[in-house]
């Protein structure tokens, strides 16, 4: 009997046919919703032969993203996605389905939160699409299996064909999200490329969401037109808990308006000075 565990793949990030090496906070703070719930979410590995490959093909880049991937371990699949590599995550999806039929197949991520009806009517491998911020949806969902119950219908956040959707509001509080494993996920992830395990500064979320409405821009549409950011408080704890497992003393800010406004800005700085 397979276990009930769940399988996230990073939305693929290529540049001149080459396949680039990121941490995937989102999926990263996903994996600690699991942990919290006492379920089992494991992320795809990286593997340093990738980094040397060119990959000419959709087909190409999904036999080598599934070659070594473990499928029976896990009953669900779910896949990030932008907007630049659909295509490619879509034959990720096809080559999954060929090696396992049954398995349950979830998208999330930018690209399909603009459009989940259109991903739904038109691609019958997809069970779900998380719409928007899936912290919270995850954690129902998770709950809910825990009982037993694997439906998704009537969980806010989650499009499944053929049933009404329910919204999911943005997280009005972002400190009520668990705090990474800097010292477990967060460091396999950081060392399974050499690009990645050379840099000298550790990723941290900060912020999301933008009250702007430009036309060719996803962060509003995912994240909400409400910039919502972390504490200041939190995001010291986060720098102290990331420093303290990683040694490292440089951290980049993730979030479109942590700048923003000035004011906010500045007492910041003079918190962490203090």
């Amino acid at each position: 009997m397979m276990n009930d565990s769940i399988l996230l793949i990073p939305a693929l990030n290529l540049l001149d046919g080459q396949l680039s090496p990121y941490i995937p906070l989102g999926l990263l703070t996903l994996k600690s919703v699991a942990r919290e719930h006492d379920a089992e979410v494991d992320i795809l590995p990286w593997r340093e032969d990738w980094a040397s490959m060119i990959f000419e093909s959709s087909s190409q880049l999904a036999d080598a993203l599934l070659r070594d991937a473990d499928l029976e371990r896990y009953e669900t699949i779910g896949l990030s996605t932008i907007c630049n590599s659909f295509h490619h995550t879509l034959a990720v999806v096809s080559l999954l389905k060929q090696r396992r039929s049954d398995l349950e197949i979830w998208l999330g991520g930018p690209h399909v939160s603009s459009l989940p009806d259109n991903v739904l009517d038109v691609l019958t491998d997809i069970d779900a699409v998380f719409v928007g911020e899936a912290d919270e949806t995850l954690g129902e969902v998770l709950e809910r299996r825990r009982t037993g119950r694997r439906e998704l219908n009537g969980i806010a956040g989650i499009r499944v064909a053929g049933e009404p959707f329910v919204p999911r509001a943005p997280i009005r509080d972002l400190d009520s999200l668990p705090m990474i494993d800097f010292g477990g996920c967060y460091r396999e992830q950081q060392n399974a490329s050499p690009q990645l395990a050379k840099r000298k500064a550790v990723t941290i979320e900060v912020s999301r969401g933008c009250p702007g409405v430009c036309t060719y821009c996803s962060t509003a549409v995912h994240w909400g037109h409400k910039a919502r950011r972390k504490s200041d408080q939190r995001i010291i704890a986060e720098m102290r808990a990331a420093h303290e497992s990683t040694g490292l003393t440089l951290f980049e800010f993730i979030g479109d308006n942590f700048a923003s406004p000035h004011d906010r800005l500045l007492r910041f700085c003079e918190t962490m000075a203090r």
